[in-house]
Formats: C-alpha cells, sequence, structure tokens
C-alpha cells in the first residue's frame, strides 16, 4: 500500500497544511534517506509503511498524519507510532464514521468519485459496475472516500449485497437504518435524476 516515500510525502504535505509552509520533495530520494534521516526516523518510517502493508490497510494516511499534528505541536517521524497519535486518528475516524449524513449533495459528490473511477456514461450502469466488487466498495468507505450515506443508499437500492459479516464493517450504517431510511424517501426525486 505507502511505502517509505509515501509516508515522508504525507508527513510533509499534512506539515504544510497546518503550518501553512510549503515543502520541497527531496530530488533523490535514496540520498536523502541514507543521509539526512536519522536511524530512528528510518526505523519509525519502516515500521509504519510495514503496519500499513500488512495488519493497517484501512488508514487514511493524510488523515493520521493529521492526527499526529492534533496531538503534538512538534510532531516528527519519531512519533509516527505514538500511542497518543493512534488513539488521535482513531477517535477522529470514529467521530467521522458516525456522522452519517444523507442528502442531494452528498449523493452527487459520491457519483464523481465513482465517475473518476469508472468511465461509464449512464449512471444507473457505473453504479451496477463498481458494485461489483464488494470489497473495493467497503474498503472506500472505510478510507472515507465515499460516505456512509452514499454506501446506505447503494445498499437499501440492491446495487451492493452485503452479508452478516460486511454489517459488522459498517455498524454504524447499519444502526442509523431507520433514519437514513427517512432521509432517503425525502430524496427520491434527486435519485430518479441521477440514476
Amino acid at each position: 500500500m505507502y511505502g517509505k516515500y509515501d509516508i515522508f510525502i504525507a508527513y510533509k504535505e499534512s506539515k504544510s497544511r497546518i503550518t501553512g509552509k510549503g515543502y520541497r520533495a527531496p530530488k533523490d530520494w535514496d540520498k536523502y534517506w541514507d543521509e539526512k534521516l536519522s536511524v530512528g526516523e528510518k526505523q519509525n518510517i519502516t515500521n509504519l509503511s510495514n503496519y500499513l502493508i500488512s495488519i493497517w490497510q484501512n488508514i487514511d494516511l493524510d488523515a493520521y498524519m493529521d492526527a499526529g499534528f492534533k496531538t503534538y505541536k512538534t510532531f516528527d517521524f519519531k512519533k509516527l507510532l505514538c500511542p497518543k497519535v493512534i488513539d488521535t486518528y482513531i477517535r477522529r475516524d470514529k467521530t467521522k464514521k458516525r456522522d452519517i449524513v444523507l442528502n442531494g449533495d452528498i449523493l452527487l459528490e459520491n457519483m464523481e468519485y465513482v465517475r473518476s473511477l469508472i468511465d461509464i456514461e449512464d449512471n444507473s450502469d457505473m453504479i451496477r459496475e463498481y458494485c461489483k466488487d464488494k470489497n473495493r466498495v467497503l474498503d472506500d468507505y472505510m478510507n472515507n472516500r465515499i460516505d456512509g450515506g452514499f454506501l446506505f443508499w447503494l445498499i437499501y437500492d440492491m446495487y451492493l449485497h452485503i452479508n452478516e459479516l460486511d454489517k459488522n464493517m459498517i455498524s454504524y450504517i447499519h444502526n442509523n437504518w431507520n433514519e437514513l431510511k427517512r432521509d432517503l424517501a425525502k430524496l427520491r426525486n434527486i435519485i430518479k435524476r441521477i440514476v
């Protein structure tokens, strides 16, 4: 998933967003890795890369780095795997997933994301093609690429079929099912125009 260079760039981009200052990517990454980073920094970057490849596959790296800067004003590579950063990321991710909203703007934004992946003119066919790979759809939700309200619509209108195990991954949607159903009923005219 994410290599050492990806982690380095995500850190620099997050720092740039937080401080409002720009950054430059190293021209020669291998030389920068060998000469500029300390042994501890290299080890932490390598460990985080290994975690992201194996057990932390659903992590949004940009949000993780932002959580690091939210936790520590002096967040650096030495604190990449600090438990406080991990806890902050988990707390913020849960909060985002709990806040499930379903409205016309969210449907349109998510449709644009799907269109960026699948180049089919007819929206209904595009959604069906997207939902053929259930794991990709759930992964997009877990990585905050699509919203919970959009995922609910895909499931409720039977574009996406999930089993009991999948329901555990989307427990916030399952817990808000009736509320989302009412919101969806209000959006039927918009949905008719979309698909």
